[in-house]
């Protein structure tokens, strides 16, 4: 069998190419890996965004595009008139670190008491224990007065400050926004139910009751915004990166060329390799039920063919 499959593809060198592109194209078990895995990220980043706006925003987007994907900044046509008279800002700010310390689990545990203890809760934690040291991402939410001091007491406490970065983003021209909206539908609202009052037949009344349940829905809606925004401001998210080794924080120091670092980083790769290679020989074997019979039949098709172009 194996010898009449090799005569037939050097033969046939042609239909072999063709074979071994639609295999590859439609059953490559790397490029289905490949889909499968990314398809696991967008679900696992479409979930992780969903949890986050009901506990706490989880993702490496900023601020202002959090709120835009919430559907609380207004369209990019439309541009809120700003207030430059109001002193008193509302800010959203989110803060970035990354720490370096000595034990991973005993910094979780230390920051999580501190947090609690000052009104804050913790949004998420992901703890890494691989072969070579532990990593941690940590995100939590304190009262936006006290962020200033989280952070003296994150510094405080760890081996060293790799890097540190806090953002913030102005919503008080949304709130303002939002606000007026409410007060004009509210008066449209009382208007409408002023006509109500006056209506004299049932054909009137059913005819004003859909506009104010519509005006309603709409209140109700500005209002979940406005609570949104006070929520949001009034806390401040902290993303906080633990690890025992430097080069595995988010941020690489310069001048980093450490020999032992670099021997632990190769034999990673390798055993990602090696399990991406069994991966694929996986995949191959699942699939060979598929292809083998796929191929024995092209060429019992083409013995068949050739045998009747003899005869």
């Amino acid at each position: 069998m194996l010898s009449r499959l090799f005569n037939w593809t050097k033969n046939n060198k042609l239909a072999t190419v063709l074979i071994l592109f639609v295999l590859y194209k439609f059953f490559n078990p790397v490029t289905i890996y490949q889909n499968l895995a990314y398809r696991n990220e967008i679900g696992t980043f479409e979930g992780g965004y969903g949890a986050g706006m009901g506990g706490g925003v989880v993702g490496n987007f900023d601020a202002s595009q959090k709120l835009s994907m919430s559907g609380i900044v207004p369209p990019a046509d439309y541009q809120v008139a700003p207030t430059p008279e109001i002193q008193d800002r509302m800010m959203i700010t989110e803060s970035y670190i990354s720490l370096q310390v000595e034990n991973v689990t005993s910094s979780i545990e230390q920051i999580k008491s501190n947090v609690i203890e000052n009104k804050g809760y913790i949004v998420s934690t992901y703890l890494d224990r691989p072969e070579f040291g532990e990593n941690a991402t940590l995100q939590v939410r304190v009262p936006s007065e006290y962020i200033d001091e989280l952070l003296v007491y994150l510094r405080g406490n760890s081996v060293k400050v790799v890097t540190e970065n806090i953002t913030g983003t102005d919503i008080t021209d949304q709130y303002v926004d939002v606000e007026e909206r409410i007060k004009q539908l509210e008066s449209n609202k009382a208007r409408l139910e002023t006509i109500l009052n006056s209506a004299r037949t049932v054909e009137d009344i059913m005819k004003v009751l859909p506009h104010i349940q519509s005006i309603q829905n709409q209140i109700d809606n500005y209002k979940g915004q406005i609570q949104y925004l006070e929520g949001a401001s009034s806390t401040s998210l902290v993303t906080i990166y633990l690890s025992t080794d430097e080069l595995s924080l988010p941020y690489a120091p310069v001048k980093s060329w450490r020999p032992d670092a670099i021997v632990k980083q190769a034999i990673r790769a390798l055993i990602v390799s090696l399990q991406q290679i069994g991966t694929a020989a996986i995949w191959l074997g699942v699939f060979s039920v598929l292809i083998v019979p796929a191929i024995t039949l092209v060429v019992i098709i083409t013995v068949i063919l050739k045998k009747r172009r003899h005869q």
